[in-house]
């Protein structure tokens, strides 16, 4: 944003050195493109030398050949010097740069040799302290870019000696005129004479010559020469210097030296390196200019949270990624948490007026890392008003309460006593929430400077809102006896006696304890006992432990009892009986075994083989587990992976060479030998699922790596980094002669599409040993890449694995023995066809097929069915071309047999420049009929159609009447609630000496029912409508799918977590996958109005009718590899 004033680290700065030049608008907009532009490489100062002043040096970019001047003036006491064993810079030292407005002076001797020109931009920064000034200039390059591009398009080889057959060393020779090298190697040379020999003769440009055979002829070598100072005479045929007789300028000096050391730049990057040395000079090697900007600009010694980032920004050998929330604080993504807290507070107090940016900003970041010290400042913050935009939506949400945009400008649309009463209404429906919702509400209230609400909050404080609280201050457990409560009590009131009390009272009248009543009246004689209610509900249970997720573990609820006593043993009776009644509404046998026996020895049963296995989750890979389970259940897709030893492609394992195609596109053997690997460990899970006795299994995090972390094209360019199996090449032939034998077996054709079908796999395969890798992966690189990694897309990472498996199968058999990409595995599952047709009056009717694995829908409004958000993926649009209109429909023309829907929720708000996730509601039910998506062949459903997408138009047209007279002024009343209002005032009006007609009020309110009898008109109208477009499709079910798995994401657009429901088809029943719990779950749960919540599906599968075979969601039997 223009109106930032960002106070820059070094780091920032330079990191912007390479993004920006003067002449660019967006040095102080984080949410510009950050893409490195620049690759700053010192100039050569003398002969073969590039060391320079380390506070005046030039360099020039190796890209665009533009230069860049950088002078710096520093105080006596810089740079600091660290006392011996400081280890890193203290923040008092490090370095915030401001830019300079206006014309403030630098400094004498580097002021004058700045130079202003047109071609010349330039800017300024000092400390914040004014001891460091620092002056940019870059200068853009001194040889015209025209003129040096005819120069290289003239040498390219024309079409025909591509086409010949002849090597390169022979084309060179035949060509007439000199290489690039040669051209501007020469041309250096030249220069460096004038620059450092003092040399001004002419120079000979007769036809056959020295100049022509290594530099070229032409008018393009004639301008590029004039740039030079070097003016050609006809009548001699050479070159004469423009400088010849008098010395050099500090001017001409400077641009002669700019234009040597693009030609520098030039020659190497046309460089034969098997034959041409280094300009200028074999042993001369050009530098970066990062070191010499390190060191002047006081780049500080830090303690990196991403070495990774750290060493390439020192080595500047790469582009870094940058996130928008560090640009805007003025850091780098490496930066620990004090010096963030330091430029945060930096930016707060230099730049008020915009506050609320940098703590979105600071929020963000601590979004991103979860440490206690961010999280420290935010709260500080909060104490003085400042939120970010992100929790005052969540704390809105939280109390049911639509977010204030314009709270900012003070213009609320709530009252404070409004926002008190819904207040209270949330705790009275749950009171176990009360300590959360007056976070949420203090929020609020900051975010309003709402001084009413802050004074209710102060008002109605209370040490502690239940016995828990008061268990927890005095670092007791619930069970802990009541002598020893009063005890520590006696202890803990010599610090503070009044919270002693109230912990005490709160204990005691939840226990009806009394001891503790007695010991009460001997601190308090004036207190006065009052009995408490024995009874507790399960949700008294919950908020006495002071658990809020009702889904966590019985060994959790054991571990959070267990803490509880130990530190309020006062209240041990109460949390006891919460634990044993949680325990009874769970019928919890671990918990119940625990109240009697005191310990988690649960005598052990055995397994039950009648519930999957779970996955437990280390990291933030819930939606990785959900993945996992769901391509389990499909028999096909786990028996082409358990068969993987059958069924890879061996054709790749053949030729270092081999190339196959997937996806459109060539994939190498690189890529296809990890995709082999990441198949063999998904093979190892799903064996460890069918085998295990537990409950729950641990997924490799090799596994993990191998499914979220894709290659660089660095990697997949490699030819070194894999393994191949010592083995396997001997064995390839045996395999292709099992897999012969394998496809010759008789297949079952009990089912129209049968499992068979899809995958040959062997009858059972057992394991002789470990795999050894087809690409090693060290420990070392998993555990690092896996930490610094990001929380993945989750289409991104269904994409990934699905393209994984793909790669590493061979070509599926059919019942003929031949194979062909048609018959690939995961295209049969997941890949259908849709049909674009367009039509206009220039061109007519064309259209085109493509494939898809999944569906992606909108939404459009906070409640709609499934078939609403299909309707927007294939409903006919009107596409304005400019000159014409283009009509443009949408078809399946092919279904595959399991269905793919996504939904698409985050969205990007570009006020605040930031994702956001879409709550919207979608219904969907067990079945879906897609014939009316379906290609239309015959014609025969063409009215049917025609009638569905007009009655689609007329529902539109209706909730647009409704819109229209429903819309609020600026009072936020409709027009029947502001016409009322009106008939109200008139009515009062009737004996006062107000010029009103008394037919007034009765014309008003005339016009209100008008008005409110059209509203519902028009509801009814669309509801009839709604229900008759609904069940125009009841006898084409041709194409139907039933429901299959539920995807389910719980948070913001850019964090939360990830559980699936899956139905298993043979029974009927939903199960939850969440992580290591597997549990079944009513329907209800899972076609539950998820309206007002965070928790809601991404994405919805189904499958279709004939195939629902190929579904088999319990597989568990321990005897499987015996």
């Amino acid at each position: 944003m223009q109106g930032l004033k960002i106070r820059k680290s070094p780091n920032r700065l330079i990191q912007d050195l390479d993004i920006f030049d003067g002449s660019s608008k967006d040095w102080y907009n984080p949410w510009s493109p950050h893409n490195a532009k620049y690759h700053w490489q010192l100039h050569f100062s003398s002969v073969d030398s590039v060391e320079q002043n380390p506070y005046d040096f030039w360099c020039v970019c190796q890209k665009t050949r533009k230069h860049m001047h950088v002078q710096i003036q520093k105080d006596s006491d810089y740079p600091h010097i660290m006392e011996p064993g400081v280890e890193f810079t203290p923040p008092e030292q490090i370095v915030a740069y401001c830019s300079m407005k206006g014309p403030e002076q630098f400094n004498e001797h580097l002021e004058k040799n700045i130079h202003h020109s047109s071609d010349l931009s330039s800017m300024r920064w000092k400390s914040e302290d004014g001891k460091i000034s620092v002056n940019i200039e870059w200068k853009n390059s001194y040889l015209d870019a025209s003129c040096v591009k005819d120069i290289i398009d003239s040498r390219r080889p024309s079409f025909a000696s591509l086409l010949s057959k002849k090597p390169a060393s022979d084309q060179e020779e035949s060509r007439s005129s000199p290489s690039l090298y040669s051209t501007f190697s020469s041309l250096e040379l030249f220069l460096r004479n004038v620059l450092f020999n003092n040399d001004h003769r002419s120079i000979s440009a007769a036809p056959d010559g020295t100049f022509e055979k290594h530099v070229g002829r032409g008018p393009q070598i004639q301008k590029l020469m004039s740039i030079l100072s070097f003016h050609f005479n006809s009548d001699n045929t050479n070159y004469v210097p423009s400088i010849a007789n008098e010395p050099l300028t500090i001017e001409q000096k400077t641009n002669l030296t700019l234009a040597r050391n693009e030609l520098i730049i030039l020659a190497n990057n046309y460089r034969d390196k098997s034959r041409d040395p280094l300009v200028p000079s074999p042993t001369a090697t050009p530098m970066l200019a990062r070191p010499y900007l390190l060191s002047a600009l006081n780049v500080p010694t830090y303690n990196s949270v991403a070495p990774m980032y750290t060493s390439i920004f020192h080595q500047n050998n790469a582009s870094l990624p940058d996130d928008p929330a560090f640009i805007a604080l003025g850091v780098t993504n490496d930066y620990p948490d004090n010096l963030v807290c330091l430029f945060y507070n930096k930016q707060k107090e230099n730049d008020p007026d915009n506050a609320r940016i940098y703590v979105d900003a600071f929020a963000h970041i601590y979004n991103l890392r979860k440490t206690p010290l961010l999280k420290e400042q935010l709260q500080l913050d909060k104490k003085i008003g400042l939120v970010s935009s992100d929790a005052i939506q969540f704390a809105y949400t939280s109390l049911s309460l639509e977010t204030e945009v314009s709270v900012l400008a003070q213009n609320f649309k709530y009252t404070d006593k409004h926002i008190l009463d819904t207040f209270l209404n949330v705790v009275q429906k749950q009171p176990e929430t009360i300590r959360v919702q007056r976070e949420n509400l203090e929020t609020v209230a900051c975010a309003r400077q709402s001084k009413g609400i802050l004074e209710y909050l102060r008002s109605t404080y209370r040490i502690f809102y239940d016995v828990q609280e008061a268990y927890s201050w005095l670092g007791i457990s619930p069970d802990t006896e009541d002598g020893m409560i009063a005890s520590v009590a006696l202890v803990k009131s010599e610090d503070d006696s009044s919270k002693t009390l109230e912990a005490i009272k709160c204990i005691a009248e939840e226990r009806n304890s009394s001891v503790l009543y007695e010991f009460l009246a001997s601190l308090n004689p004036s207190y006065i006992p009052q009995a408490p209610d024995t009874f507790m509900t399960t949700d008294d249970a919950y908020e006495t432990l002071a658990v809020q997720d009702r889904d966590v573990s019985d060994d959790m609820l054991i571990n959070v009892y267990t803490f509880a006593v130990e530190d309020q043993p006062e209240r041990s009776d109460r949390l006891k009986s919460a634990l044993k009644c949680i325990g009874e509404s769970r019928n919890s046998k671990l918990i119940m075994h625990f109240l009697e026996n005191g310990n988690l020895d649960l005598p052990e049963e055995p397994p039950n083989l009648n519930v999957p296995v779970g996955l437990e989750n280390t990291g933030n890979f819930c939606y990785l587990n959900s993945l996992l389970q769901y391509y389990f259940i499909i028999k096909p897709l786990r028996d082409a992976v358990l068969g993987i030893n059958y069924n890879k492609d061996v054709s790749m394992i053949k030729s270092k060479e081999a190339v196959k195609k997937v996806g459109g596109r060539s994939v190498n053997r690189i890529e296809f030998l990890r995709a082999l690997q990441f198949t063999y460990e998904l093979r190892s899970l799903f064996q460890q699922l069918i085998t295990t006795k537990h409950s729950s299994i641990l997924p490799s995090s090799k596994l993990a790596y191998l499914a979220l972390i894709p290659l660089t094209m660095e990697q997949v360019k490699s030819t070194s980094s894999s393994v191949i199996h010592p083995m396997e090449l001997s064995n390839i032939s045996t395999e292709s002669h099992q897999q012969d034998q394998q496809a010759s077996a008789p297949i079952d054709a009990s089912h129209s599409t049968s499992t068979s079908d899809l995958i040959n796999l062997a009858p059972s395969e057992k394991d002789e040993g470990a795999e050894m890798p087809y690409f090693d992966i060290s420990e070392e690189e998993v555990n690092s890449s896996l930490d610094l990694g990001r929380q993945q897309d989750v289409a991104e990472c269904i994409d990934h694995v699905l393209f994984q498996i793909e790669v590493s199968l061979g070509p599926t058999k059919n019942n003929e023995g031949s194979s062909s990409s048609d018959e690939d595995l995961i295209r049969r599952l997941f890949y259908g066809k849709t049909k674009q047709t367009l039509h206009d009056d220039s061109q007519g009717t064309r259209s085109s097929e493509e494939l898809y694995s999944h569906l992606i829908v909108d939404l459009y409004k906070e409640r709609q069915t499934l078939y609403d958000v299909l309707d927007g993926v294939f409903e006919t649009v009107t596409l304005d071309l400019g000159n014409e209109t283009t009509k443009r429909s949408l078809c399946i023309k092919e279904l595959p047999m399991i269905l793919q829907l996504q939904i698409q929720r985050v969205q990007f708000d570009r006020s605040t420049g930031q994702p956001f996730k879409s709550n919207a509601y979608v219904e969907f039910g067990k079945e879906l009929h897609m014939d009316r998506y379906v290609e239309d062949v015959n014609g025969e459903m063409a009215p049917l159609l025609d009638k569905y997408w007009s009655m689609k138009q007329k529902i539109g047209e209706l909730q647009q009447r409704r819109k229209y007279l429903m819309t609020t002024n600026s009072q936020l009343l409709s027009s029947v609630e502001t016409l009322a209002t009106l008939s109200t005032w008139a009515d009062y009006q009737k004996n006062s000496r107000l010029p009103i007609s008394k037919k007034l009020p009765q014309l008003l309110h005339e016009e209100t029912e008008k008005i409110s009898m059209e509203l519902e008109r028009l509801a009814q109208e669309e509801r009839q409508t709604q229900k008759e477009r609904m069940h125009l499709f009841d006898n084409h079910i041709n194409h139907s799918y039933d429901l299959l798995a539920i995807f389910i994401h719980r948070g913001q657009a850019t964090f939360g977590h990830y559980w699936t429901y899956m139905r298993d088809l043979k029974t009927d029943v939903f199960r939850k996958y969440n992580d290591e719990y597997v549990t079944e779950v009513d329907e209800s749960e899972v076609f539950a109005d998820t309206t007002g919540n965070t928790a809601n599906p991404y994405m919805l599968t189904y499958v279709r009718k004939d195939c629902r075979h190929i579904i088999e969601c319990l597989s568990r039997n321990p005897e499987f590899l015996k």
